[in-house]
């Protein structure tokens, strides 16, 4: 049972990290068109929220895969596919730090009147930086879903063929 609980915490965790990231890959297009004033309006205001909780919910993401990778360590294909999502959301993180933190200390300090000229490329870097990000995660997503269904799914098939008589579970 504690095998199946950190597998969902594991899973629910990543869906809730991969929905914040996914609104940024969906507000994209709109984000790239607004003068330099509305958008760091944006920045500073709508997005006060999305760092205080992605800062729990990743690494609790991160603590709950590795813990599931560990359970089900010796089952191959559940083996492979949530060590996969260990690995891309710990790249996550890192590409995180790397790309999107630096624009966000840059952009916590500027006022209305002290936009650089360049703040394109920090817009540009912001953005495409949380969607690489939100591809990461989305595939740390599928991997986690393929892994605790496709067992799932082995599991029932078994139970279904012992049950029809053939006095073998999986044959």
């Amino acid at each position: 049972m504690i095998a199946k609980t950190v597998r969902f915490a594991s899973l629910f965790l990543t869906a809730l990290l991969s929905g914040m990231l996914f609104c940024h890959v969906l507000e994209l297009p709109e984000k790239m068109k607004p003068p330099p004033s509305t958008w760091l309006a944006v920045q500073q205001t709508v997005y006060n929220k999305f760092g205080p909780t992605a800062s729990v919910l990743e690494p609790l993401a991160i603590v709950f895969t590795l813990v599931a990778l560990y359970t089900v360590r010796g089952r191959r294909p559940a083996f492979a596919l949530t060590l996969l999502a260990a690995i891309c959301l710990i790249a996550h993180l890192v590409s995180w730090f790397a790309v999107v933190n630096p624009v966000n200390i840059r952009v916590n300090s500027w006022t209305r009147s002290t936009i650089p000229a360049d703040w394109t490329s920090a817009r540009d870097r912001w953005e495409y930086g949380h969607a690489a990000g939100a591809v990461l995660v989305l595939i740390a997503l599928a991997s986690l879903s393929w892994a605790a269904f496709g067992e799932s799914g082995e599991r029932n098939y078994e139970s279904l063929h012992w049950a029809a008589g053939s006095g073998r579970a999986g044959t």
